[in-house]
């Protein structure tokens, strides 16, 4: 490269970066509903996008979506558990593992960990079979032949219990 060549592109890169340096550009990340944006949250949620629900109830469960509302964390984690989100069911057994924001349920733990599992979320598969083992020996203990079947399935209706 020649002295102008060189000087030309010293001088291009200057203009440049005055004119579209940090002083005029910034880039900003735009906050989504991973980022905190409750509003685009609902609206995606609304529209039918279950990530979106689960992390929704996520920010109601944790109090970042003014006022804290538990019930409210609930619903987003079964509306998006019922579309087959497998994280948004592992956090309703944890809720009701818990009971802290809903009533604590055995049943509803087992249920939604077991469903969980199934959907292929890993990290409730021992859970769900450590859970069914459990069912299996208690059933065996008080020899009720009923209840969970040999081939490691449970049937567990959901609903009031606590």
């Amino acid at each position: 490269m020649n002295r102008f060549a060189k000087w030309a592109f010293g001088g291009l890169v200057a203009v440049c970066l005055g004119a579209c340096g940090p002083g005029t550009t910034q880039l900003k990340v735009a906050k989504t509903c991973d980022g905190g944006n409750l509003k685009e949250c609902k609206s995606r949620c609304d529209s039918g996008e279950p990530r979106a629900c689960y992390r929704l109830g996520w920010f109601f469960e944790q109090g970042q979506a003014r006022p804290k509302n538990a019930k409210q964390a609930v619903k987003l984690y079964k509306q998006a558990c019922d579309a087959k989100m497998a994280i948004a069911c592992r956090a309703l057994a944890i809720v009701y593992k818990r009971g802290e924001i809903a009533p604590k349920s055995r049943k509803n733990y087992v249920y939604y960990s077991d469903r969980a599992c199934r959907l292929g979320l890993t990290l409730a598969c021992p859970t769900a079979a450590e859970l069914r083992a459990a069912a299996r020996a208690k059933a065996k203990a008080s020899g009720r032949s009923g209840g969970a079947k040999a081939s490691g399935s449970i049937s567990i209706s959901v609903g009031g219990d606590k």
